[in-house]
């Protein structure tokens, strides 16, 4: 006796000749039907059902049957493959702990972390957070500073200049388009092939000499978050190295391991230098920034009143 035909599948099988065969005709009992082509099978009962009485009736009943079994599969597919990838996808070893999928979300992972608890590296040249550092970084990354001004006009080594160029305009050695990879820090130019302390020395005094260097309204930099023109960067350093670590604590209300890595590190040259320091972040850099700020108002004040 033939066995009765399953008009019913599980949702497993459905889901299965969904998502994993989803160009394989159904079959009348759910499962693919691999028997000739697509376009033949993809709708088409059995022939033991066609040659049944009533075909043509149980056909149409059947492509409904069909038809309305996919739109309910369309209806839950991408929120069933969601939950599928999620669960046996997931986060695999080691990858864990170099991506944010461990990030719940929960309120005690999003509280202020404290910044620089860690010493940044001190820098590699003397000219770093300096005016004349920040002229050069601007010189450098300017369209009309080419090879031919670093070879010829600041006599750098050719090496030297072909390089410096190369690592600002990208691999399609054009200057201003998407790849260009222009530099941030002295550092960075100074880790280029060929180019030492010599080649630095040439391209800052060629810079101020052109007119590269920042003055004393200017802003020198942004150092975690803090924004300094050359002036107040002058004074902060100035007030910087003129105190203790007792007033910088009690009097200024620094952080107590901030007072301590300021005072160690002393005398400081610059706000880059400042900036570096265990402990010493944007909250620090904003009180001592204002501090000077509060103080070289009242010598002025002071003078004013004196000369009036």
């Amino acid at each position: 006796m033939t066995p009765p035909i399953n008009r019913h599948p599980s949702l497993i099988k459905r889901i299965f000749v969904f998502y994993l065969l989803p160009e394989i005709p159904i079959g009348i009992n759910g499962w693919p039907n691999l028997r000739g082509s697509v376009a033949a099978h993809r709708v088409s009962p059995s022939k033991s059902v066609r040659k049944s009485a009533g075909s043509s009736n149980r056909m149409v009943l059947l492509k409904k049957e069909i038809h309305a079994q996919q739109e309910f599969l369309m209806t839950i597919r991408m929120p069933l493959m969601a939950i599928l990838i999620s669960t046996f996808v997931g986060c695999a070893d080691s990858k864990c702990e170099d991506s944010d999928c461990a990030d719940t979300g929960a309120d005690e992972l999003r509280g202020e972390i404290a910044d620089d608890l860690e010493q940044a590296a001190p820098s590699r040249s003397t000219w770093e957070g300096t005016p004349e550092g920040v002229g050069l970084i601007e010189f450098i990354n300017d369209e009309t500073t080419t090879m031919f001004v670093l070879d010829k006009t600041v006599g750098l080594d050719r090496r030297a200049a072909g390089n410096i160029v190369a690592h600002r305009d990208g691999g399609d050695r054009i200057w201003g388009s998407t790849d260009d990879d222009v530099f941030n820090t002295v550092d960075e130019i100074d880790a280029v092939r060929y180019v030492g302390p010599r080649s630095l020395d040439r391209m800052v005094v060629f810079a101020a000499q052109t007119g590269w260097v920042p003055g004393a309204e200017d802003i020198l930099g942004v150092y975690d978050g803090v924004s300094f023109s050359v002036a107040e960067a002058d004074a902060t350093i100035e007030m910087v190295n003129s105190l203790s670590q007792v007033e910088l604590d009690d009097s200024l209300r620094l952080h107590a391991r901030a007072a301590e890595s300021i005072a160690l590190a002393q005398p400081i040259a610059t706000v880059d230098e400042l900036a570096r320091l265990y402990y010493v972040g944007h909250s620090a850099l904003t009180i001592l920034k204002s501090a000077a700020e509060s103080a070289t108002g009242s010598v002025a004040g002071g003078y004013q009143g004196e000369q009036g």
